[in-house]
């Protein structure tokens, strides 16, 4: 049986060449499948089925990263605690974004991507300045916290224009992308978005009998590709995490065909986001070209 190019079957299949190419043995299910039962599997009947799988996979490796991180608190409590902290509110946003976006709420997916925007932007600016991480830790309040956001995260947005200079390593565009999601999800936590937003009264002519949850809206194509995008600046940050598992920690890692180490296995599944996120671009390209799908469109 001939599968069609853009299904999410395909997207599977696709994704397991991915491990696999990257050493890792999955016999059956891969890490995607889990999030996937645990949220919501209905959305196979959607026409962006196969981006789901790809996010699924995505929120996957983070919650595999956020175990390897709780791991590693013992024996490297500060750096251990510090990326825990971003892996893990990237991965819940993530998760958000999923939730939302597999009920119809496109508009409110928006916002959790706006924050997740701000996440990453903040985590790159971090990772480029180490030593401010001491002070990132101590705000205890609204007005420290405040404080320090205007000495050091204002400028966040350099170190992102830094990297996007070489991030054409993941996408030739990734400048333009980045341009687009920023106006988009700035324009999302505006209320002046409802009166240009389809999204917002797409429920009103549903024909669902639900009253709140509703099926995959039809602009949520921008959002599930945003969502893969954004995922990629905190899953390849400037420099490779460095875990400190505990050696003959037992925990169920993923299969690799040649690494045993929880440490090396963990760097190389650090690698595999990367190739998702290109093949997500692929099929998010094609579903346009296929069916014209919905661009976000912006205040004048």
């Amino acid at each position: 049986m001939q599968i069609e190019e853009l299904s999410a079957t395909h997207a599977r299949n696709l994704i397991k060449e991915i491990y696999k190419n990257n050493g890792f043995v999955f016999e059956e299910e891969c890490l995607g499948s889990s999030i996937a039962r645990e949220i919501g599997t209905h959305v196979v009947q959607s026409k962006y089925a196969c981006l789901f799988c790809f996010l699924d996979e995505i929120v996957g490796v983070y919650n595999w990263l956020n175990v390897s991180m709780i791991a590693s608190i013992v024996n490297r409590p500060e750096y251990a605690g510090f990326q825990f902290r971003f892996l893990n509110s990237a991965k819940n946003s993530l998760s958000s974004v999923r939730l939302l976006l597999t009920n119809g709420f496109d508009h409110e997916a928006r916002i959790q991507l706006r924050f997740l925007r701000e996440l990453m932007v903040a985590w790159i600016y971090f990772e480029a300045n180490p030593l401010t991480q001491i002070d990132f830790k101590k705000p205890q309040n609204f007005q420290e916290a405040n404080h320090f956001w205007y000495q050091h995260l204002r400028h966040a947005e350099r170190e992102l224009k830094k990297l996007n200079a070489g991030a054409g390593a993941f996408h030739p565009h990734m400048d333009q992308k980045l341009i687009d999601i920023e106006k988009a999800l700035d324009a999302a936590a505006h209320p002046t978005w409802v009166g240009i937003n389809v999204s917002a009264t797409s429920h009103f002519h549903s024909d669902n009998d639900t009253i709140a949850l509703q099926n995959v809206n039809q602009t949520s194509m921008f959002s599930l590709s945003t969502a893969i995008t954004l995922s990629i600046f905190g899953l390849a940050p400037l420099k490779p995490i460095d875990f400190a598992i505990p050696n003959g920690l037992q925990l169920p890692f993923p299969r690799h065909r040649s690494l045993k180490e929880p440490d090396e296995i963990m760097r190389e599944l650090q690698k595999v986001p990367a190739a998702l996120f290109l093949f997500a671009c692929m099929f998010a390209e094609k579903l346009l070209a296929r069916d014209g799908g919905p661009n976000p469109k912006q205040p004048e």
